[in-house]
């Protein structure tokens, strides 16, 4: 035994805002990486400043990761920054290979 159209459709809007958090949740979750290249490393701050290598005049800062040992990298070298889905606030520079 099926539903009518009307039916269906009402079945759907009542489960679609669960669905569509579900898969907020999901995507949120999923660590994207990124090669970028070195500006500058400020020890005090535990910061790095990065750039994408095909756009070296636009750069950002956000904090690394001491123990993968950034401190001994060098300007125009390269790292990996990590974040959360669409969340660059979570954004993080770890050495090649020393990840979360």
């Amino acid at each position: 035994m099926g539903c009518s159209g009307k039916e269906a459709l009402a079945l759907w809007d009542a489960l679609r805002p669960k669905v569509e958090q579900l898969i907020r949740e999901k995507t949120r979750s999923t660590v994207r990486k990124k090669k970028m290249n070195l500006s500058a490393i400020d020890t005090t701050a535990q910061t790095v400043t990065v750039y994408e290598a095909s756009n070296p005049t636009s750069t950002i800062t956000i904090p690394y990761r001491a123990w993968t040992g950034i401190e001994s990298l060098t300007p125009g070298q390269s790292v990996i920054v990590e974040w959360i889905f669409d969340d660059l606030s979570t954004a993080v520079a770890v050495t090649p290979g020393r990840g979360y």
